[in-house]
């Protein structure tokens, strides 16, 4: 879960940021690539677990302020104690509308998502598959870019509790 959160606690600040348009911006869009890794260790449902972590992806911003973002993550999750694995990937595509000057000091924009999301014994078959989209109103501090709400609109797609939330389905692939 600690990768996930990395990766979507990642993508959300890269909205966030890119939801402002910087001043003097030329008509060309800016185009920024970002990729990572980190590694360590974590604890969920009282196991001690190794994780590597990686992540990919482009955003492109337009001087109006919409903004396409797409990127990818994996993350491999070993216990020591039996050399057991899973892995986690996820895709997904974001756009951010133009913002919306809403008269009081803030702006809002429409977010949309589409992506992917397997967890898989590192060496075998899928333990879970998701896959959804969704759209959200997103209303930031027009000064300080802080966010002020989020108003979910729509969500669809076959998606579910995915099997890293689960420790009946990880204990047993990782033990």
């Amino acid at each position: 879960m600690k990768a996930k959160a990395l990766i979507l606690g990642g993508l959300c600040a890269l909205a966030v940021a890119l939801a402002l348009p910087a001043g003097g911006v030329a008509a060309t869009p800016t185009v920024t690539q970002v990729k990572g890794t980190d590694s360590g260790t974590f604890s969920i449902c009282g196991l001690d677990l190794n994780y590597d972590f990686s992540f990919s992806g482009v955003a492109i911003v337009k001087s109006s302020g919409v903004s396409l973002n797409a990127g990818q993550f994996t993350s491999i999750w070993t216990n020591p104690a039996t050399g057991k694995a899973i892995m986690i990937h996820g895709a997904l595509m974001q756009t951010n509308g133009a913002p919306i000057d809403n008269g009081d000091g803030t702006i809002s924009f429409i977010q949309s998502v589409s992506g992917t999301y397997i967890v898989k014994a590192a060496n075998g078959s899928p333990i879970s598959l998701s896959a959804g989209t969704g759209a959200a109103r997103v209303t930031l501090n027009a000064t300080t870019g802080d966010l002020v709400s989020v108003e979910f609109l729509r969500g669809g797609g076959p998606h579910g509790p995915s099997a890293d939330n689960s420790c009946d389905t990880l204990v047993p692939a990782l033990t």
